[in-house]
């Protein structure tokens, strides 16, 4: 898979909740646009409307945040990454910093950065992250292939390209330092994908035999045909809230197994030097290796 992809979108169909928010302890660079006050702005040009905001603890100040459907949205570090030109304090709220439209296409935004993608045959630099808590989640991916937006049901496969094996890897220990899971999921290469892209007419995402092994050992076998929402319902309940682009993807869930779900006695974290292989049936075994 291309690293260079526009964006990807990452829901928990298992655990029957989607992540949004950002994490309060990101350290990122804000826009200098975004915070510069001009001279003859002292209140907003526009007031915000049908927005619940809050402020967020960051290192060496605060941050706004913004509640959505899926959670709270980390202004600060969404404005980082995606630049709309959106106010990043509520100070900046009240003075008419920025753009208060760009709140809202901020929301319309996707939770994993693409530098979380990774391919067959890649490698994580666990080694080198603030975490130890190293977690694998196998799940089936959806390609979406045309614009999607409040798609029904019933036409939702429609909009579907294809699919592929994913792992959504996870560092559990940054997942839970705040209320959200953005931080423990978007780490660089946290997103392998592959070995194939299988076109929607040659299966059915919905019946699909799935398991995880470390360094041989089984740890995950189930069957997409287990998850809580299918195919159908994801690509349409996501299309209802934000437009999907052809090249977007869904992380469709995982199932038991994962080490997170373990008595604490039980939970031996993953660590440099494992192999990860994550098998779809029909879609291929993606590998993946920890450094």
């Amino acid at each position: 898979m291309d690293r260079d992809r526009r964006s990807f979108l990452k829901t928990t169909s298992f655990a029957g909740a989607a992540a949004i928010a950002g994490a309060s302890s990101l350290a990122v660079s804000v826009p200098a646009a975004a915070q510069t006050v001009p001279a003859r702005t002292h209140e907003p040009r526009e007031l915000p409307k049908g927005m619940t905001f809050a402020t967020l603890a960051r290192p060496g100040g605060h941050g706004l945040g913004l509640k959505t459907e899926h959670g709270i949205l980390d202004v600060f570090a969404a404005e980082a990454a995606f630049n709309e030109n959106a106010p990043t304090s509520i100070t900046a709220v009240f003075k008419g910093r920025g753009d208060v439209a760009g709140l809202h296409r901020l929301v319309e935004r996707f939770n994993k950065f693409n530098t979380a993608l990774n391919s067959h045959g890649g490698s994580i630099t666990v080694s080198e992250e603030d975490a130890v808590k190293f977690d694998y989640e196998a799940e089936l991916v959806i390609a979406i292939g045309r614009k999607a937006r409040n798609v029904s049901e019933a036409d939702a496969l429609n909009h579907v390209f294809g699919y592929c094996t994913g792992n959504d890897f996870t560092a559990r220990d940054l997942q839970s330092r705040t209320s959200q899971w953005m931080l423990g999921k978007s780490g660089d290469g946290y997103a392998p994908l592959g070995p194939w892209l299988v076109t929607a007419d040659q299966v059915d995402g919905d019946n699909l035999k799935i398991e995880c092994r470390v360094n041989g050992e089984l740890r995950q076998s189930s069957s997409t045909a287990d998850m809580v929402f299918n195919c159908r319902q994801l690509v349409s309940y996501c299309s209802k809230y934000m437009t999907l682009k052809p090249g977007d993807i869904i992380f469709t869930g995982t199932p038991e197994g994962v080490i997170a779900g373990k008595p604490k006695d039980k939970q031996v974290w993953l660590k440099a030097g494992d192999r990860i292989v994550t098998s779809i049936e029909k879609l291929g075994d993606l590998e993946f290796r920890l450094v």
